[in-house]
C-alpha cells in the first residue's frame, strides 16, 4: 500500500460523481450539491478521513458570463443623472456585445445616437455618441466577479464628457468571463489553510471553501476539462 504522502496504513479510495446524483441544494444563496459521497457502493460511512483530493473534473460551461449579479452600470448625460442599464443574461462575443450596450444606452437615453466598436487588434471596446454621454461603473469595493467592468474592460469610476464623446475602454475585454473557477466543499474546503489573495472575491482574503482551482479552457457550450497537477493518468492497454 503506498502512502499517498500520509501513512502507508490508510486505505485509498476513489470516487467518481455525478452532478446528477446530488441530494440536496442551497447554502448561503449558493446552489450547490450535495452529494452522498461516503455512502458510494454500499459502504458504510467512511471515518478518520485524513485527505480528500480532487483528481479530475469535466464542467460544462453552461453558466452565464453575464447573469444578474453583474450585468448593470450606469449611463447620464449630464454627469449627475443616472440611469441603470443591464445587459440581459447570457453569453457573448466581443463583437456581438457592440450592439447590445449600443441598445441599452440608446433606450436610456433616447435623445443619443451611439455608436459601439470593437477592435480585434487592441482588443478593446470603444463607445461614442453624438451629444454628452457619460459611463460610470459603480463602487469600488464592487471589484470581484460581480462586476460588469471587468468584462468590458473598463476600470472603476465615470468615463464621458460634455460634447460628442468617444470613449475607449483603457483594458481589453474578457467575453470568456473569470479565467478560472473553483470547486468548493463547505464541509472540506474550510479544514485546509487554503487562503485566497485580497481581491478576487473578498476585501481581506479567506480560508476556503476551495478546493481546487480549475482553469476555463473551454468555449461557451463547450465542455471544462480539469485533471490536477499533481496527479498522473495513465492509459492501460490489455
Amino acid at each position: 500500500m503506498v502512502s499517498y504522502g500520509v501513512s502507508n496504513k490508510y486505505d485509498y479510495y476513489e470516487f467518481a460523481i455525478d452532478s446528477r446524483d446530488f441530494s440536496g441544494s442551497g447554502s448561503g444563496g449558493v446552489s450547490g450539491l450535495n452529494w452522498p459521497m461516503f455512502f458510494v457502493g454500499g459502504k458504510t460511512p467512511l471515518t478518520n478521513i485524513v485527505g480528500l483530493k480532487i483528481l479530475a473534473a469535466e464542467i460544462p460551461f453552461t453558466y452565464y458570463v453575464f447573469n444578474s449579479g453583474n450585468n448593470t452600470f450606469q449611463v447620464g448625460q449630464d454627469g449627475v443623472t443616472w440611469a441603470d442599464v443591464s445587459i440581459p443574461p447570457g453569453n457573448y462575443t466581443a463583437e456581438n456585445i457592440t450592439a447590445v450596450l449600443k441598445d441599452i444606452i440608446e433606450t436610456a437615453i433616447p435623445a443619443l445616437t451611439v455608436t459601439v466598436t470593437y477592435s480585434d487588434i487592441t482588443l478593446k471596446l470603444n463607445i461614442a455618441s453624438n451629444g454628452s454621454l457619460f459611463l460610470q461603473f459603480g463602487d469600488i469595493t464592487n471589484a470581484g466577479n460581480t462586476s460588469v467592468r471587468h468584462y468590458l474592460g473598463f476600470n472603476y469610476g465615470v468615463f464621458g464628457n460634455v460634447g460628442p464623446v468617444n470613449s475607449q475602454a483603457p483594458n481589453a475585454v474578457l467575453m470568456s468571463g473569470p479565467n478560472y473557477l473553483y470547486i468548493n466543499s463547505t464541509r472540506f474546503g474550510a479544514l485546509t489553510n487554503n487562503y485566497l489573495p485580497q481581491g478576487p472575491n473578498s476585501i481581506a482574503g479567506n480560508t476556503g471553501p476551495q478546493m481546487a482551482r480549475v482553469p476555463v479552457n473551454a468555449d461557451s457550450g463547450s465542455i471544462i476539462f480539469y485533471r490536477d497537477p499533481g496527479t498522473f493518468f495513465f492509459n492501460c492497454r490489455s
